[in-house]
This record gives C-alpha cells, sequence and structure tokens, in this order.
C-alpha cells in the first residue's frame, strides 16, 4: 500500500474546498442544500450498489455495510433530522458501518480457517 504523505498543499486546497461549500451554503442558501442532499440521497448510493451486486471480497462486504444506513434512514423517516444533519452524519454512518462489515467479514473467514 501507498504511505500517507501530509502536504500542506494538499491540506490547504481541502480547506479551500470547504470554505467554498461552506460560502455557497450562506449565499445560495436552499438550492446548495437541496444539490448536496440530493447528490448524497441520489448519486452516491449508486456505486455502492453496484459495488454490492458485482463486487468480491472486502469491498462487497464494504458496499453491503454501507448500504445498511441509507436504507434504515429511507424505512423510519428521512425527515426525521435536518438535511444538514443528515448531510454531515449519513457519511460518516455509511463508512463506519462499511468499515465494521469488512472486518467482521475478515473476523468470520479467519475462525472458520482456523477450524
Amino acid at each position: 500500500m501507498p504511505r500517507f504523505r501530509f502536504s500542506l498543499w494538499w491540506l490547504m486546497i481541502a480547506i479551500t474546498a470547504v470554505c467554498v461549500l461552506l460560502f455557497l451554503s450562506q449565499t445560495v442558501g436552499d438550492f446548495f442544500g437541496f444539490v448536496v442532499v440530493s447528490v448524497l440521497w441520489c448519486i452516491l448510493p449508486t456505486p455502492l450498489v453496484i459495488l454490492a451486486i458485482f463486487g468480491r471480497d472486502d469491498p462487497q462486504a464494504f458496499a453491503i455495510g454501507a448500504l445498511v444506513p441509507w436504507t434504515l434512514i429511507i424505512v423510519k423517516s428521512p425527515f426525521a433530522m435536518s438535511f444538514v444533519g443528515l448531510s454531515i452524519w449519513l457519511p460518516i454512518l455509511c463508512t463506519v458501518c462499511g468499515i465494521v462489515a469488512g472486518v467482521t467479514r475478515r473476523w468470520i473467514r479467519a475462525n472458520l480457517r482456523s477450524e
């Protein structure tokens, strides 16, 4: 695996991008929020669904685990939380659930081989 290198240049670019997004959210307002929620709810789950169907091994387990929060929020109530709250917590929950699914798959395979 390639090593991660810290770079002030990329840190500056990331902070600038976050600042631009925050500026747009304050100036454009509702339209920007609608775009963020549309991307989050419609575009991001698409590669995960494709990976869950056609992927193998750890990527497939990650995709299935990452899709769990989307399905739970859609079934429960999409408007129980604000759009900003969903925009922040949904990617975090998907990442954590995907990692847990991948680690669980590796643990199961390791324990089945030892028997």
